[in-house]
């Protein structure tokens, strides 16, 4: 018998999960969630008609509406048990997921143009962060007095798109081949599973594309989503935030690291400018909890503005 999940996280807003003891029924709810199911199912068909080794569930089933996996009994979120493991645990399992991907990014590979890949990482580090927040300006308005995010002052959202953009070109001009690789594309640790007997790991929910590019993306895209995790993606995500804690013109805000290290984020590095710009795009998913998108928005904009 099918048991729905009960959930409070982000696909909770458009997808539903039907659990039996074997398996795991993933359902779109509305035509968000169909968007993105459809290219999770894109994602999963690519490997297997190919037979590409990629640590993931073993997929019993497609459907219009829906997909089924093996349910992967003994496996727990890794966001769940991450923040538990000692310093060298967490290297160990960071090496294990890094390791993974790159099997993935290795398996195959796409050529484009220098004009294609600019058009994709414009998607990704511009034209997307200004439809998103467009989205939450009403409710931006009602807080432009904020100025600072746990004392440091925050740039302007412009002067942060331009960062990125000067980022984005000094590393377009660093490369001389344009290629794209298989990429999971949203491995933050809600979709990374993690058995606690044997140490394995399986990746869930592959975001499916890039850009305009469907399956196939930069590799640095997936190590920007890890560092989007280990930055406290998934730990914000699960918190239950009811209001903003400000005095006068300041937002505090706790340290959501899951690793003790200063140079989590570095300046210029387009893995950092991928996951700051993932970040300013994620107060959008929230717009109907306006105390989580503002919580995830100047979150974003603290992180902008101290590591750009």
């Amino acid at each position: 018998m099918e048991i729905l999940l009960q959930r409070i996280g982000y696909g909770s807003a458009f997808n539903n999960l039907y659990i039996t003891p074997t398996t795991v029924k993933k359902e779109y709810k509305n035509e968000y969630g169909k968007a993105k199911l459809e290219k999770e199912i894109l994602f999963y068909r690519y490997l297997i008609e190919r037979s590409i080794p990629f640590a993931r569930p073993k997929i019993y089933e497609f459907t219009p509406t829906s997909y089924t996996m093996e349910n992967m009994t003994g496996y727990v979120s890794l966001y769940t048990v991450f923040s538990t493991f000692t310093p060298q645990k967490k290297r160990v399992l960071l090496e294990r997921v890094y390791r993974e991907l790159d099997m993935l990014h290795r398996s195959e590979h796409v050529n484009i143009s220098r004009e294609k890949l600019e058009e994709c990482l414009q998607i990704e580090t511009h034209t997307k962060l200004l439809e998103r927040v467009q989205c939450i300006n009403e409710l931006l308005a009602q807080y432009s007095h904020v100025q600072k995010v746990n004392n440091i002052v925050l740039k302007s959202f412009d002067t942060i798109l331009s960062l990125i953009s000067e980022h984005v070109q000094k590393y377009l001009s660093t490369i001389d081949t344009y290629r794209l690789c298989l990429i999971h594309g949203d491995c933050q640790f809600n979709n990374v599973l993690y058995n606690p007997s044997s140490g394995d790991i399986v990746f869930i929910d592959p975001r499916g594309y890039f850009g305009s590019v469907g399956l196939f993306g930069i590799p640095e895209y997936d190590s920007a989503k890890v560092l989007f995790a280990l930055s406290g993606y998934d730990v914000f995500d699960n918190m239950d935030i009811s209001q903003l804690d400000i005095s006068g013109d300041t937002v505090s805000i706790p340290n959501l690291f899951q690793i003790d290290d200063d140079q989590l984020f570095k300046q210029g590095d387009i893995v950092s400018v991928l996951a700051i710009s993932v970040w300013l795009g994620n107060a959008h998913c929230f717009k109907h909890n306006p105390p989580k998108a503002l919580f995830s928005y100047f979150y974003a904009m603290y992180l902008a503005s101290r590591y750009l």
